[in-house]
């Protein structure tokens, strides 16, 4: 006769329990691996530092592609798109359509006439023609020619998308802390 140290009917119960609980913690067990090795993809948060890939397009301009490096909240986009990039993860890519006015605003300001006396003498300025200007501190941008006359040329130095909307095709590249 041998001897059991349980009685049949409660070892089974253990054995039948044992293996009901292998096969449920396996997978919990293979699922906490998982994701203990895949983390998260960093997402953008306010003030993160984040590399961007940002295609703008509008009717009538060429679509302008820039990849650029910044704190999100102070990438010179407009606030809408700045906003937009909160909470999207590295590699994600998405499109926003900005109506034109939460694009980029338009500057009255920024259109001057320049008196043509003030001109090199080499050249005969033409409208459309882009011309590289810069402010008292050494900052360089570009304006173009809207208006020519003998007296004067006028240039319009807001952002070629300004006052327009904008189809906004962009990707996180990376995001920093």
């Amino acid at each position: 006769m041998s001897r059991r140290p349980f009685p049949a009917g409660i070892f089974q119960n253990y054995r039948g329990c044992m293996r009901s609980n292998v096969k449920i913690l396996l997978p919990l067990v293979s699922l906490s691996l998982l994701c203990a090795c895949h983390k998260a993809p960093p997402a953008v948060t306010p003030g993160a530092k984040v590399t961007l890939s940002c295609t703008l397009s509008t009717a009538g301009i060429p679509p302008v592609t820039r990849k650029m490096s910044c704190e999100q909240g102070h990438c010179g986009l407009p606030p809408m798109l700045e906003d937009s990039l909160l909470g999207k993860t590295e590699g994600q890519n998405y499109k926003l359509s900005l109506p034109k006015e939460k694009s980029f605003p338009y500057i009255p300001q920024y259109v001057r006439d320049i008196p043509t006396s003030q001109l090199p003498k080499d050249g005969k300025p033409t409208v459309g023609q882009p011309v590289q200007a810069s402010t008292q501190d050494g900052r360089k941008f570009v304006c173009v020619i809207t208006a020519v006359t003998k007296q004067k040329i006028t240039v319009d130095c807001n952002n070629p998308f300004a006052g327009k909307p904008l189809d906004c095709d962009v990707t996180i590249v990376a995001v920093g802390k």
